[in-house]
């Protein structure tokens, strides 16, 4: 993860795969925010890959966090996520959110 100012950006590499499970997955993510005073706004794509089969999953999320109180904030996101199996068509699933936290 790096961070230089209002903004903050983080990489990660995974790999999964044990001697009881044949499946070897590996999978990539990037993920960025941006902070504007009391908003931060935020993306993040991710893909997983069946290293023996091609199947591929793809994850993208896009939100933002409205800061209200020292303690409170208010979020919203949209998340679309897409499972590619090798001779299926694909499998697309999306998600929408709004929220608050509030810490004690």
């Amino acid at each position: 993860q790096h961070e230089r100012g209002a903004f903050k950006l983080g990489v990660m590499e995974q790999q999964h795969g044990g001697k009881l499970n044949s499946k070897v997955e590996s999978g990539s993510f990037i993920s960025a925010a941006y902070k504007m005073d009391k908003t931060t706004v935020k993306a993040q794509y991710g893909t997983i890959e069946d290293d023996v089969d091609g199947d591929e999953e793809e994850t993208l999320s896009l939100g933002a966090d409205y800061k209200m109180a020292k303690n409170t904030k208010v979020y919203v996101f949209y998340t679309d996520n897409t499972d590619s199996e090798v001779g299926s068509a694909d499998d697309e699933d999306s998600s929408f959110g709004v929220g608050m936290e509030h810490k004690f």
